[in-house]
């Protein structure tokens, strides 16, 4: 009985002196993404002094641990390129930096502060991860700034807020895997998830044949992607993604209708693989991304649909807002006496254009071409059928034919 009681105080003991000990634990806090920005910009300044920083006065500041202060340090050598050296040892251990980091830049407030915000509303949010070399190009410009600049600049961000929507999904490998090979001139072998095989394996997911998934149907839309060998030409932005223009190496030669004939659109986001190919090839002469677009409304090429001159009626409640945006290149437009603004546009198929009227509800009137109107005229009726007093469930009607 002494024994166990003995043994008892002496697990009491043991577990209270831990206790005491984990009391007296500094507390590790935990930054986000701008905090930790803050803390190497913090640890660079004292660097730079003439007394430098100690190891223990950085846990101290930031109320971390040895491995938050180790790693804190190191990202300030390789983020901000700083060169770090370390005098005295132990207690006493120190880092000072003479030099200071390599790029050195004229800034002037009204310049860089106004660049800055936009790289970092447009690059931290929505786009972050294709556009994470610019994201770095703009911490490595903030690190210069002046602390009296700094402060100003610190003052505005939370101010200004580029409400940019992207894809839910983006992948900075595939992006930078997309570009090197355009800088590089050689092919990619990439594995890749269309729209349709996507919708194929859900459709054979979601409709079971007596009760039971159709697992052949779900074969059959993985078995859609495949690795293909691409020679990537560009890439753009709309419809808040990024999509890259690829010739397939291996794919049948596609009827000749002009100089872009046998290029296909990717989505980079469905981009499930991409590797190295084995091929260099060089881009056909004359290519440019605007030159590939100017006949799209926005991002889809029709080249066997001729020319069109397209005449929209905006009406005068939303006209003024509706010209202040260019939403094509050859857009002109006219304003008539009662207010209301007349849209010209020369495009090349109505797919596109279709959905930008529709989404002006009654403002817009299409003039011409007749074709056109009648196109808006089809959708209506449809859209009205879906509303109509019987049946709701009606069978979904794809716009782009």
């Amino acid at each position: 009985m002494i024994k166990k009681a003995a043994k008892k105080s002496k697990v009491k003991s043991k577990s209270m002196g831990s206790t005491a000990i984990a009391q007296h634990r500094p507390v590790v806090t935990r930054a986000n993404q701008d905090e930790m920005f803050e803390r190497l910009l913090r640890i660079k300044a004292l660097a730079e002094s003439g007394d430098g920083v100690t190891f223990e006065q950085i846990k101290r500041e930031f109320e971390i641990g040895t491995a938050q202060a180790n790693e804190l340090i190191r990202l300030v050598r390789e983020r901000l390129k700083v060169d770090l050296r370390v005098e005295g040892s132990g207690s006493e251990r120190r880092y000072v930096s003479h030099s200071g980091s390599a790029l050195k830049l004229d800034l002037h407030e009204d310049e860089v502060i106004p660049a800055l915000l936009i790289l970092r509303d447009v690059t931290s949010g929505a786009f972050s991860p294709p556009l994470r070399p610019a994201f770095r190009l703009g911490q490595t410009i903030e690190k210069h700034l002046n602390d009296e600049m700094r402060a100003r600049y610190k003052k505005l961000q939370s101010r200004v807020n580029l409400r940019c929507v992207s894809a839910k999904h983006g992948d900075v490998q595939r992006f930078e895997q997309v570009v090197k090979a355009m800088l590089d001139g050689k092919t990619l072998r990439i594995k890749y998830r269309s729209a349709s095989a996507k919708a194929a394996a859900a459709a054979a997911t979601s409709a079971p044949v007596d009760g039971r998934v159709n697992s052949a149907g779900v074969r059959g839309a993985i078995d859609q992607t495949q690795y293909q060998e691409v020679e990537p030409y560009g890439i753009f932005f709309a419809r808040r993604a990024f999509y890259a223009i690829m010739r397939p190496v291996d794919s049948k030669p596609a009827e000749r209708v002009d100089e872009f004939s046998g290029l296909r659109t990717f989505k980079i986001s469905r981009i499930e693989d991409a590797q190295d190919g084995t091929k260099t090839f060089r881009v056909r002469a004359g290519f440019t991304m605007n030159k590939y677009l100017e006949d799209c409304w926005e991002m889809v090429r029709f080249p066997k649909e001729p020319k069109s001159t397209v005449v929209i009626d905006i009406d005068a409640k939303f006209a003024v807002a509706a010209s202040e945006t260019e939403w094509h290149p050859t857009q002109r437009v006219e304003i008539r006496a009662d207010g209301t603004h007349r849209f010209t546009f020369r495009v090349r198929g109505f797919n596109e254009i279709l959905c930008w009227i529709l989404s002006n509800g009654g403002s817009a009137k299409v003039i011409k071409p007749e074709g056109l109107k009648q196109r808006v005229r089809d959708e209506i009726a449809a859209m009205s059928k879906n509303y109509s007093d019987g049946d709701q469930t009606q069978p979904i009607r794809k716009v782009f034919k």
